[in-house]
């Protein structure tokens, strides 16, 4: 048997699963534990997590490590979202957790999270699927922040990370509670602020048909058994039973909810903020239930884990919302969406004609195509400066599955679209080495598909890439339309590609007749 083990160390617990993987099929869960440590606390209050919560950490990934061994050569995934993405100390943090108990941590960027929770409903629950064929909003909780995402047609339009989760609410907000008369109103205010302006933001969020809660954690578990929910599984939580729970939890103390409830100290005290940042969506989607799905970021990474291990094929492409999050962020930036679609479609002729010479992955196929789709995103902001706006958006972008150093791949993909690479600043230095190479690869490529649609008029119809005797490529280029400047334009720029694979490349005419 195979077995794999994913561990998420979040903000306010860490929780580990374990699942068998198996050929063709889903993992199958067969245990899951997890622990209160609340690292978010010192993240969020002071910027760095301090070291008797490391003890904490360590002692409990050093207790599930112990629990692995009844499972024999089981691999293991540990993550870390950001509580210790956010904190100052984090490089010593992972090292000392790796030294004291022998498990690697890897941060997660906001986008991979966001990916990962995608990726996680997409597999898990029949009853998302169904629901994004309508307008859906969907609100990810996590104890540092929430995750506001719409869909329509089963598409991504668009995501946004507003840092208000429940735990970064109080650590933020807990020196005023002994000043203010109402603390409730308070985190309402709080929270109402950046909502507001996410309203202006996003229209559509008040015109969706379905609203959707998900988030891992203890917090979501007790919502559900205070509104008389099973603890588990898929369900729909009324608005008449959220607000009733909602006033109960403003009239009552942590302390009645501890001894009531049997609600933890450490849990009692996140219930209030999270209860009113879903009363403050519910208010903007203004819907009568939401869905409730029985998913986490571990069942994402557990997904993609049976993904590799067997080449079991996804229910829902993941890399579907990476494009369509593309095509919205170009939307938003009001690029011409034809010239976008053609020079992407080129570049993508052009990759997959020369897979020989650069014999780059699939991986880089999907970065040349949003490459080509955003490449003039930052023209919105300024025509003569784009190149580096254009990077600075990328850089702030919500892509959903992408690590930091792909979106710097990206960003730098995009900020020398035109393959000039005297400008400044010099971006490159930011890349990783293995990583300029390629970048240089796809650069020849984007450059001269680029070049290929200087008129912005569409004119090539295909490309086709040939091989002459003398080793020579030829790039014959097919159209019913004059190409006079798309080929003076090409020359122009064909010097990277030349250089870059180490051969010469001439562009001839074909005419199609109309």
């Amino acid at each position: 048997m195979t077995y794999q083990a994913v561990i998420d160390v979040g903000s306010h617990e860490i929780s580990m699963s374990i699942a068998q993987l198996r050929q063709r099929k889903p993992p199958k869960l067969l245990e899951r534990v997890q622990r209160t440590v609340p690292a978010g606390s010192d993240t969020y209050r002071d910027g760095f997590i301090s070291e008797a919560v490391l003890r904490q950490i360590v002692e409990t990934l050093s207790l599930f490590r112990l629990k692995l061994q009844e499972y024999p050569d089981c691999q293991i995934l540990a993550t870390a979202t950001s509580a210790i993405r956010e904190a100052q100390n984090r490089a010593f943090i992972l090292d000392q957790i790796e030294r004291a108990s022998g498990i690697k941590v890897r941060i997660l960027s906001n986008n991979e999270e966001v990916g990962y929770q995608l990726l996680a409903l997409g597999e898990c629950s029949e009853a998302f699927r169904e629901a994004i064929k309508k307008p859906s909003l969907i609100l990810g909780l996590a104890a540092g922040s929430i995750q506001l995402s719409i869909f329509e047609d089963s598409h991504l339009l668009t995501s946004q990370n507003l840092r208000m989760g429940s735990l970064r609410i109080r650590a933020l907000l807990s020196e005023l509670a002994v000043h203010s008369r109402d603390f409730n109103q308070l985190i309402r205010e709080y929270v109402s602020g950046d909502l507001a302006n996410y309203r202006k933001f996003e229209p559509r969020a008040a015109e969706v048909q379905n609203f959707i809660i998900h988030g891992s954690g203890a917090g979501l578990t007790h919502l559900r058994k205070l509104s008389g929910l099973p603890p588990t599984g898929e369900c729909r939580l009324s608005r008449r039973d959220f607000s009733r729970v909602l006033a109960m939890l403003r009239s009552r103390s942590e302390q009645s909810l501890v001894m009531e409830e049997g609600i933890s100290d450490e849990n009692a005290s996140l219930l209030l903020p999270m209860a009113l940042l879903i009363d403050e969506v519910f208010d903007l989607c203004d819907l009568d239930d939401a869905l409730l799905p029985d998913v986490s970021l571990e069942n994402g990474l557990l997904m993609e884990a049976a993904q590799q291990f067997s080449g079991r094929r996804y229910l829902r492409d993941p890399r579907e919302d990476l494009y369509a999050a593309s095509v919205e962020l170009a939307r938003r930036y009001q690029t011409d969406r034809l010239h976008s679609e053609q020079v992407a479609r080129i570049s993508l002729e052009l990759f997959d004609q020369t897979q020989r010479l650069h014999r780059l992955k699939e991986e880089d196929r999907v970065m040349l195509q949003i490459g080509a789709l955003l490449h003039n995103v930052g023209k919105y902001i300024s025509m003569q400066d784009d190149d580096i706006f254009s990077y600075q958006i990328i850089k702030s972008a919500v892509i959903p599955g992408v690590s930091d150093s792909k979106l710097e791949f990206l960003a730098n993909l995009i900020y020398y679209h035109n393959g000039n690479f005297t400008r400044k600043p010099n971006l490159q230095k930011y890349l990783q080495d293995e990583d300029k190479l390629d970048l240089m690869k796809l650069l020849a490529l984007l450059s001269m598909a680029n070049a290929l649609d200087a008129s912005h008029s569409q004119k090539i119809q295909k490309c086709r890439l040939s091989r002459d005797e003398d080793g020579s490529y030829v790039l014959n280029l097919y159209s019913s339309e004059d190409i006079m400047l798309e080929m003076w334009t090409l020359e122009r720029h064909k010097a990277l590609f030349q250089d870059v694979f180490g051969v010469s490349l001439q562009a001839k005419y074909r005419e199609i007749k109309a």
